[in-house]
């Protein structure tokens, strides 16, 4: 052989080396064409891609695991298409509640495009591996193999700080911040959402078992048989001092100012600054802090047992680590809405007013009597995505928000006031939002104006004339300084509705409303703190006025 032809087949080899070499890169990144949105989803991608690479190190099977995920790949972004985000921890959440027949009918009318492209990846996928840029190792160091690995002890580190970590337990899961890492990056999401969609689902399991699930018997009059209307809305992050009708200089709730029969109680507070903790205390007293279990019996338990239809409507998704513990109470209702659902799945939180029709629906039904609850999503950051564009007046998007919940609460009382017979509305705000204090913008936070409440009420004349001394003892307790642990007891007693655990003094149309040390938790700890001797630090941190918690 001359020269020359030696020349030409070395060509030939480099030249199909580099092609093989191109094949194998471009079909092992191709799963990642999801994340590459920009520089810093890449490098994500990467730093869980390469540890993997050199863990395994062998090419046929990362082509293997590679025509897998691309298989899977058209699904993954037709779901974020429909939902806004990577296939993760909500979707492993409606599969794992979810049975085959109904997880076969969302994807039935596609099932011959689904074996079609199955069919392609695996004859591509069986090419990838046998032809000759499928075979070898690709890393041959193993010094650079370890090293390559090294990324990996820092989520792990992580995972077992988040496990002892109080905040983390109240907040997350302990993959809440891996998953959050990767929460839009597939196929990483997949994998980070599916241990924490697990963790949630325990978590939730261990919750139901301390539900309350003794039988209930209630005792009512006869009197409010097919008359009587229950309406609680719950609202998100409204925080009272931020309401012109308790004194806010900004005009942000001009509905419920004109509003001359509605009770506005000033001193409300909520033990908890997020959502997970403070709504089971309004609906069953239960402080995830302070009690074992959940001893009382939630609304929903009690109207059930008292033969009320019961309805929850909520713009909340049904499932998630900030979801779950309150759907553990919105599941006993009869019927339910989640307008975050549909076509099997949880979307983000739309606009509240899409909740109207459904509130409308539920109040003109001939059903008896009723309990609805209205679940909004109110001023939850970020407060700018919570309200119209025709709602954008002022120049803090707090105060649009509150505006538009302001809206929202008037249309649901417009629709109480029209019911026939005995009606009472309520509305309360879950917890408040740090606005503009310590950092611009609208946040969690524990400073004390997180816990300070709206708590609204209104009666039907109806109502008030068969409870006039009740409906006095209410309007006597307006500046009472009280917790949202009586609204359970204050609702039921609304309807007159009386069990074993009820407690007068628990109810605002008691004139003995219970009073007792105002107890609030910290984000820092699991301390108890007084909160009539607090102050908010420096750092914008609530603390005890002694610098110490019970």
């Amino acid at each position: 052989m001359s020269e020359e032809d030696a020349l030409i087949k070395k060509f030939i080899f480099l030249l199909n080396k580099n092609k093989s070499d191109a094949l194998f890169w471009l079909w092992l990144l191709l799963p990642l064409m999801a994340c590459f949105r920009g520089v810093h989803p890449i490098q994500r991608s990467l730093f869980i891609l390469i540890p993997i690479m050199a863990i395994i190190n062998r090419k046929s099977v990362l082509l293997f695991l590679s025509t897998i995920l691309i298989f899977i790949l058209p699904g993954a972004l037709f779901y974020e298409g429909i939902s806004g985000i990577s296939p993760g921890t909500d979707l492993w959440l409606i599969l794992f509640y979810c049975s085959v027949p109904v997880a076969f009918g969302y994807v039935k009318s596609v099932i011959l495009y689904i074996i079609i492209w199955c069919i392609v990846c695996i004859s591509i996928g069986y090419l990838c591996i046998w032809v000759s840029w499928g075979k070898g190792p690709i890393f041959r160091s193993k010094i650079l193999r370890i090293l390559l690995c090294l990324p990996l002890i820092f989520p792990i580190i992580k995972i077992h700080k988040n496990k002892t970590n109080f905040f983390h337990e109240v907040f997350y899961t302990p993959y809440g911040d891996i998953n959050k890492y990767f929460s839009n990056l597939f196929p990483w999401s997949i994998f980070s959402g599916y241990l924490d969609a697990k963790f949630e689902v325990a978590r939730i399991t261990k919750e139901e078992e301390n539900l309350n699930h003794a039988s209930l018997h209630i005792t009512y009059p006869e009197k409010y048989q097919n008359n009587h209307t229950v309406v609680l809305v719950l609202g998100e992050s409204g925080r009272r001092d931020h309401h012109h009708l308790f004194g806010y200089k900004v005009p942000d709730t001009p509905m419920l100012d004109q509003e001359k029969d509605l009770l506005a109680f000033s001193d409300m507070i909520t033990p908890f600054d997020y959502t997970i903790g403070s709504v089971p205390v309004i609906l069953s007293r239960y402080d995830r802090v302070m009690d074992h279990s959940i001893l009382h019996p939630d609304l929903m338990t009690i109207f059930n047992a008292a033969g009320y239809e019961t309805y929850w409507i909520s713009n909340h998704p049904r499932l998630g680590p900030y979801d779950s513990m309150v759907s553990l109470f919105a599941f006993h209702a009869k019927h339910s809405k989640y307008v975050t659902e549909g076509n099997g799945v949880m979307s983000r939180p739309h606009l509240d007013g899409e909740m109207l029709p459904y509130v409308e629906k539920a109040m003109k039904e001939q059903v008896g009597n009723k309990l609805i609850v209205v679940h909004i999503y109110g001023s939850h950051e970020l407060s700018s995505d919570r309200y119209p564009s025709s709602f954008s007046r002022f120049d803090d998007p707090y105060d649009n928000s509150i505006l538009y919940s302001d809206y929202i609460i008037s249309q649901v009382l417009d629709m109480a006031r029209a019911q026939k017979g005995e009606t009472t509305f309520f509305y309360v705000s879950d917890h408040g939002l740090r606005v503009n204090e310590c950092v611009p913008g609208t946040y969690h936070g524990d400073i004390r104006q997180s816990y300070e409440v709206p708590f609204l009420a209104w009666f039907s004349p109806e109502w008030i004339d068969k409870h006039p001394a009740e409906y006095a003892a209410a309007k006597s307790h307006l500046n009472t300084p009280m917790t949202t642990h009586v609204l359970s007891d204050t609702i039921a007693d609304s309807a007159d509705l009386r069990f074993s655990d009820f407690d007068p003094a628990l109810s605002i149309f008691s004139q003995s409303l219970k009073s007792s040390t105002r107890v609030i938790h910290s984000d820092q700890s699991s301390s108890v703190i007084d909160y009539d001797h607090s102050h908010n630090s420096l750092t914008c941190h609530v603390m005890a006025d002694d610098n110490a918690s019970r």
